[in-house]
């Protein structure tokens, strides 16, 4: 491609930038980014703002992958057997994440209320820059294909509370969304009284620990893995320091690297990757230091057990005392053939009531 024709691609990109004027009443924010593409669609975003970041962020990504993060942002919000019904959809993805994020309103108060402004606000110009191109493409105009959501029942405009809980689901692949503890959160039954009061036999015992060995090896598996490679000013042929990333992540799907520049004059300009539909860069490069990441063997669990009360198994022992083990109630709908909605239910174990005095 010649440097007069990608000029050309670049001027035309700048006229069009991302604004909301028209989008919003006088009573809510404005957003506004700039937003260009380079050679290979490379999308370039500068803002003057957070929110404006976000915004044009938003809005570029979702012009490449659209139905990729909405697919996502259902399975966050525990909603994806309401929408898609149970056959693609998950309900016991469902009750983990609404028994983790509660309802809308308390996950604002114990979640959303305890993060940097910055990060508010650069989460809601995206979730608004995704919105607008929904709006402008209409449902019936999206991708279709495997990554596609054309006409889809459950392509809707979310808010930022549910993109928020997209991005906690994003966090917890590595700890309660990791498959092994979801499995174990989601089969726990409770136990007997009768079962607490005969000792584990040696065949249990050796079970058991089979069981976690097998879990430790899946989790330290060789096949999971990814390169980083820093070299110093002494080894290389500028004098200047080098830094190669390849993190073995997918080519397609969520869990694929989307490429940007995202800039706030004098506050934020970084080059690189995020994760499909997540609001900042992972890994790139700034004017001073470049910076990767691969697979880490740290320690992510920490594992109690609880000796429990043999005359009622629905308590604990705590410095001597029984304090009782409370028992959660967590519904969501799930869609039926005939289009009707049926309530999926499962209680959850693992929340105490702690004394008053305490």
């Amino acid at each position: 491609m010649s440097h007069k024709f990608l000029l050309a691609c670049l001027l035309v990109l700048v006229t069009s930038a991302c604004s909301d004027s028209n989008h919003n009443n006088n009573n809510e924010p404005q957003y506004s980014a700039q937003v260009r593409r380079t050679e290979y669609g490379i999308p370039h975003i500068t803002a003057q703002d957070w929110k404006g970041l976000g915004y044009g962020f938003g809005y570029a990504y979702a012009q490449d992958n659209f139905c990729v993060t909405m697919r996502q942002v259902v399975f966050g919000t525990g909603r994806s057997a309401e929408l898609m019904g149970e056959a693609e959809g998950d309900v016991q993805s469902d009750l983990l994440f609404r028994y983790l994020n509660g309802d809308k309103e308390s996950f604002k108060k114990n979640f959303m209320d305890e993060l940097p402004q910055f990060a508010l606000d650069v989460a809601d110009g995206f979730t608004r820059g995704m919105n607008r191109y929904l709006e402008e493409t209409g449902v019936e105009n999206l991708p279709e294909g495997q990554w596609g959501c054309r006409n889809a029942p459950w392509v809707y405009a979310f808010d930022d509370v549910d993109y928020w809980m997209f991005l906690r689901r994003i966090a917890l692949w590595g700890s309660s969304d990791q498959s092994i503890f979801r499995r174990a959160l989601l089969s726990v039954t409770g136990p007997s009284a009768g079962a607490l009061t005969a000792a584990p036999t040696a065949s249990q015992l050796q079970d058991a620990a089979v069981a976690l060995e097998s879990a430790t090896a899946a989790l330290r598996s060789t096949e999971r893995g990814s390169n980083g490679l820093a070299l110093g000013r002494d080894a290389t042929k500028d004098g200047r320091g080098l830094l190669l990333g390849n993190p073995h992540q997918p080519w397609f799907g969520d869990g694929a690297w989307y490429e940007a520049q995202l800039t706030i004059p004098g506050v934020y300009d970084v080059a690189g990757a995020a994760l499909h539909g997540t609001p900042l860069l992972g890994i790139g490069l700034n004017k001073d230091v470049a910076w990767t990441h691969t697979v880490s063997y740290a320690n992510r669990f920490s594992l109690y057990e609880l000796k429990l009360n043999p005359d009622n198994p629905m308590q604990y022992d705590y410095d001597g005392q029984w304090r009782d083990i409370g028992q959660e109630r967590v519904e969501v709908l799930a869609k039926q053939p005939d289009g009707t909605l049926a309530t999926r239910a499962l209680c959850f174990l693992p929340r105490t009531t702690v004394p008053s005095s305490t």
